[in-house]
């Protein structure tokens, strides 16, 4: 049965039969309070048709509910005029399970993650590495054997002939801009504009092929009488491709020119000895 404290409403355990057959005096063991605690009516009833036993003194508690104290002590006198041979009741406070191997163990289960998880990143590190000198060793053996020529030896051994493929990345030619575009009617037009001369340049490219090619950028430069540059500077086309055998126009202005230009020349900014025509 649940016993509580009248003053601090602490609640206990206790075995009903250690409180016959007239009740015992009883402590609180949180505010030391003592009270003496009545038999309940259904108990004292069911004990009269039962043989009557010499009440235990020592009664097994069972886990006392949230809140409430963990022992229940019993002073040694009973009533009001205590007998002096009534024992006592001295209720063992629930001592702690000790901890299992197992979760002794499981205390070291994250250490053991972190480390099976550094582990892992490892070994992805690793094989990271060994494809990435796998792949260049395979894809850039003219290279390999450049830095380390001793490995030429083991390409030969897988017949890979790492010069061989070097002198073909030599040989392979660069298609020169001028074999498929002209520039053609190049032209400069001063303007003054509020005061301000303007020198607006324009010309056309000229697309030799029969393929769609893209446009590409011009260098303008301006000469003076020695044919020495006097400014340069980039422009491109508005228009991103030119169709076969077709030609697109590009313009650009300059404000203030210098004084003494004699000459402008337009090449194609990856070449500067580019055809043109004026």
């Amino acid at each position: 049965m649940i016993i509580s404290c009248p003053e601090c409403s602490a609640r206990f355990m206790i075995d009903e039969k250690v409180l016959l057959p007239n009740g015992r005096l009883v402590r609180c063991t949180k505010c030391k309070h003592s009270w003496r605690e009545m038999v309940p009516d259904d108990a004292e009833k069911g004990a009269e048709n039962q043989p009557s036993d010499k009440p235990k003194t020592n009664v097994e508690q069972a886990s006392p509910p949230e809140g409430s104290s963990s022992a229940l002590e019993n002073t040694s006198k009973g009533s009001e005029n205590l007998d002096e041979k009534e024992e006592g009741l001295d209720l063992a406070i629930n001592k702690k399970r000790p901890k299992s191997r197992q979760n002794a163990r499981n205390k070291n289960l994250p250490a053991l993650q972190k480390q099976q998880k550094s582990d892992k990143a490892g070994w992805i590190i690793l094989t990271s590495f060994l494809t990435l000198i796998t792949c260049a060793f395979l894809l850039l053996p003219s290279k390999v054997v450049e830095y380390w020529p001793s490995s030429a030896e083991l390409y030969k051994k897988i017949n890979i002939d790492p010069s061989a493929r070097h002198k073909g990345s030599e040989t392979k030619e660069k298609i020169p801009v001028s074999s498929y575009f002209l520039i053609k009617h190049l032209k400069g037009q001063p303007t003054l504009q509020n005061g301000v001369n303007i020198l607006t340049i324009s010309g056309e490219i000229h697309n030799l092929t029969d393929k769609e090619q893209k446009t590409v950028s011009i260098l303008i430069s301006l000469l003076d009488e020695k044919k020495r540059p006097l400014r340069k500077w980039k422009i491109r086309p508005s228009a991103k491709v030119i169709p076969p055998n077709e030609f697109v126009i590009f313009s650009s202005s300059l404000p203030n020119p210098p004084a003494d230009t004699r000459d402008i020349r337009a090449n194609f900014a990856d070449e500067e000895t580019a055809e043109t025509s004026h």
